[in-house]
């Protein structure tokens, strides 16, 4: 039970969305595809895909980006240090928001990180 109201704490309703998003701190990530997003997506979402998430060129599918790549994609996407963000899936495959939250997670816990500077 202490798991499943932990996790609760980490989703928001579209009400709290729509009213938190007029205070200008939020980001909101749209993560799926291109074609997903092209179809439908929250006013003011960005794209975020599998490919934004992992280091380019690996041989490993999927291989953790470096924290400067990481640091580079969070400017383009307007999360800096005193933003809130919101991950969605674009379609009924959560894989990518899967993805980005463990990646944001991943790089929040690890001390070679510095925080990101973003005006």
């Amino acid at each position: 039970m202490i798991l499943i109201l932990a996790a609760a704490s980490l989703l928001v309703t579209p009400e709290w969305l729509q009213e938190e998003q007029k205070k200008g701190d939020v980001v909101i990530l749209h993560a799926g595809s291109a074609k997903d997003y092209a179809e439908g997506h929250i006013a003011g979402a960005r794209l975020v895909t599998l490919v934004d998430v992992s280091k380019p060129e690996s041989k490993l599918r999927l291989e953790m980006p470096s924290a400067e790549l990481m640091r580079e994609r969070m400017r383009q996407w307007g999360v800096g240090d005193k933003t809130r963000v919101v991950v969605y899936a674009g379609s009924a495959s959560v894989q990518t928001a899967t993805r980005v939250w463990f990646t944001f997670e991943y790089w929040s816990l690890s001390a070679s990180f510095p925080p990101c500077q973003h005006n």
